[in-house]
């Protein structure tokens, strides 16, 4: 120590042991040992204004514990066990211009985040046997996966991913994140008003948007593009409700818009389906099968070019 003096000098014993000076320890190994094997808990105290800290040896559950307060067990923040797991009490915040956790470290074993639920385990991780980042329910992996990427980033979706249906029943525009890959239910509740849905300008984006007639509708229901440079191209199928008369009708180099008339252009059947695929820039796919009455006639047009 400084000024040669050692620790038994600073020890006042009026102040139950307090050292009134800045403590060194020097030499090639310094150790600091506290306790002397009992049972009971040691700790290092930080006595602050406003809160205190502590870091020690929680001798109830032989853990090293860090927390809140001057008592070990009662308010832990981070918690380590003679098997080194770590266990934290709250919630872990990475700063930084480029924070990274990394759970692993290249070994042969699996490497995982679990969700630990009251009635339900999910887990995120890397399979080690498969080599895929997977992710499924319960707390080991590749035992029930829902879903897998493997290194070539070809993703396998193990069970079926529903999405819930919508029901369309006024005019509106249509979006990817609403739309896109679910059933879409054409449903205008009285069946007597026209609902027009608009497309998501076309960009190749591969979203695909499945129409269904629910409720029949004589004043139309129409489908069009986004603006004016995209255009529709494919083919329906038209069948008679009362005749054993089945047509096909293309769409020419224009066309932007579908229109059921829930008569000749078919809507006449509830299930009157409709798919569009958005296949590339300016361009929409279009396969169909509808239900028709009278004469059938083209439900393709260039109304918004």
């Amino acid at each position: 120590m400084s000024n040669a003096r050692n620790l038994a000098n600073l020890l006042s014993p009026t102040t139950a042991g307090t050292i009134p000076t800045d403590l060194v320890m020097a030499g090639t190994t310094p150790t600091l040992t506290i306790g002397d094997a009992g049972a009971e808990d040691t700790a290092i105290i930080f006595d602050g204004n406003a809160q205190d800290f502590h870091i020690g040896l929680d001798d109830s559950a032989d853990d090293l514990v860090i927390g809140k307060g001057s008592a070990l067990g009662t308010t832990p923040a981070i918690a380590i066990t003679e098997d080194l797991l770590v266990t934290t009490h709250g919630g872990i915040t990475m700063a930084g211009a480029t924070p990274t956790l990394t759970i692993g470290d290249a070994g042969a074993e699996d490497a995982k985040i679990v969700f630990d639920g009251n009635a339900q385990d999910f887990h995120i991780g890397l399979d080690d046997s498969a080599d895929d980042l997977v992710i499924g329910k319960g707390s080991a992996l590749g035992t029930t996966p829902a879903l897998s990427i493997d290194e070539n980033l070809i993703i396998t979706q193990v069970t079926s991913m529903v999405k819930p249906i919508v029901t369309l029943v006024a005019t509106g525009a249509l979006t990817i994140a609403a739309h896109a890959g679910r059933t879409l239910l054409m449903g205008e509740v009285g069946g007597n008003a026209a609902a027009t849905f608009t497309l998501p300008a076309a960009t190749g984006s591969g979203a695909e948007y499945r129409f269904i007639v629910s409720v029949i509708n004589t004043s139309n229901y129409i489908i069009n593009v986004a603006n004016a440079n995209d255009t529709i191209d494919g083919s329906v199928i038209l069948h008679q409700d009362s005749a054993a008369t089945v047509v096909s009708f293309n769409t020419v180099a224009a066309s932007d818009t579908i229109t059921l008339n829930g008569g000749t252009k078919g809507g006449v059947s509830i299930g009157d389906e409709i798919t569009l695929l958005d296949m590339a820039a300016n361009q929409y796919m279009v396969k169909g099968v509808l239900t028709a009455s009278g004469t059938e006639a083209t439900p393709f047009s260039a109304a918004v070019s």
